[in-house]
């Protein structure tokens, strides 16, 4: 009977030791998938501070976000029309440097920079993974098409970061 309860106390103890030896594993994984995401958002986030707080090798300034576009460039919406042969919609905007340098553009890429908001108030994002950057020349406007997914008779808004662009029938 001694040998019994010494089996079970033993039994009891392993499973005890393997509980905690899982917990243990468990939240050093946590803690390294965390240490991870902080470095990599720290990464990202001192890229994109350091380009924009340089000129760029062309003497352009370099402008990341919304903040810094709106202090050298006014953007408007010039034209949506269907793009032949599919369900996507092609958006002109205008954006029009006030600064004498030139001004390089870029951010736009980033999920939610660049939209169009259809009749039923759903978004369609770019339809084209690529990265989005140009220069706008001093004291000059540029115009640039960007192609999204969705119908074009539908679309009700166009938005440029937080702006938003009402679409005239």
């Amino acid at each position: 009977m001694k040998k019994l309860t010494l089996l079970i106390i033993l039994g009891f103890s392993a499973m005890s030791a393997h509980a905690e030896v899982k917990d243990t594993i468990s939240d050093m994984t946590k803690g390294l998938v965390k240490f991870t995401k902080e470095i990599s958002s720290g990464v990202t986030e001192g890229f994109k501070e350091g380009r924009s707080a340089t000129e760029s090798s062309d003497g352009s300034i370099v402008v990341t976000n919304e903040k810094e576009t709106l202090e050298y460039i006014d953007i408007d919406l010039l034209s949506l029309s269907p793009k032949k042969d599919s369900n996507q919609t092609v958006v002109e905007l205008s954006f029009k440097n006030r600064h004498h340098k030139p001004v390089k553009i870029t951010g736009l890429s980033e999920e939610g920079a660049l939209l169009t908001i259809d009749k039923d108030g759903f978004s369609h994002t770019l339809s084209n993974g690529l990265q989005i950057e140009f220069i706008v020349p001093n004291e000059a406007a540029k115009k640039y098409a960007f192609t999204f997914y969705g119908d074009a008779s539908q679309v009700k808004q166009v938005r440029v970061w937080r702006k938003t662009y009402e679409v005239k029938d």
